[in-house]
């Protein structure tokens, strides 16, 4: 029986020259392969080079113009974010003079409750004014202790925020 391969012509039945016809036969369709693939990745390149050589200008241009995009937009986030840390600086400005308006009209009261108290008592507006001025001192009181601790909580979320912009960049 005669082995029959395209271009090849069977010399022998024997089996060293089937093996070689058909390692030759396999060989030869690997060549043809390898070759195309070869043309293949030639064609490829050449169109790649070709393209880069064209091209490269425009992608520099492109680069750097996304480059410059990329800075405008992280500089204007860095400039929002320092306007936004300015603000609440500014709110917690605005809370401290609060505070200190706060126990400022406390101590006035109380020095004024003090003068009330020091007088003698003479018919009944005294104990009018007494009582006005104590029940003032108490609402600021409140008002400063909630001044307090509106102050104390806002304080610690800026804390919080500066730490966490600190840890995303």
């Amino acid at each position: 029986m005669e082995l029959s391969y395209p271009g090849i012509s069977a010399l022998s039945n024997s089996s060293a020259n089937k093996n070689n016809l058909k390692n030759s036969y396999t060989n030869k369709q690997e060549a043809k392969f390898l070759s195309k693939k070869k043309i293949l990745l030639f064609v490829n390149t050449k169109y790649f080079y070709h393209s880069t050589a064209e091209n490269w200008k425009d992608w520099s241009q492109e680069s750097k113009a996304e480059i410059k995009s990329k800075k405008k937009v992280v500089d204007t986030r860095n400039a929002i974010s320092k306007i936004e840390l300015a603000e609440k600086d500014m709110g917690l400005a605005e809370r401290d003079l609060r505070i200190r308006k706060a126990s400022a009209m406390v101590c006035k009261f109380k020095l004024v409750n003090r003068k009330l108290h020091k007088r003698p008592i003479c018919k009944t507006t005294v104990p009018m004014h007494v009582d006005l001025v104590e029940k003032r001192i108490a609402l600021w009181e409140r008002n400063l202790k909630l001044s307090k601790s509106k102050a104390e909580v806002e304080e610690l979320e800026l804390e919080n925020e500066i730490v966490l912009r600190s840890f995303t960049g």
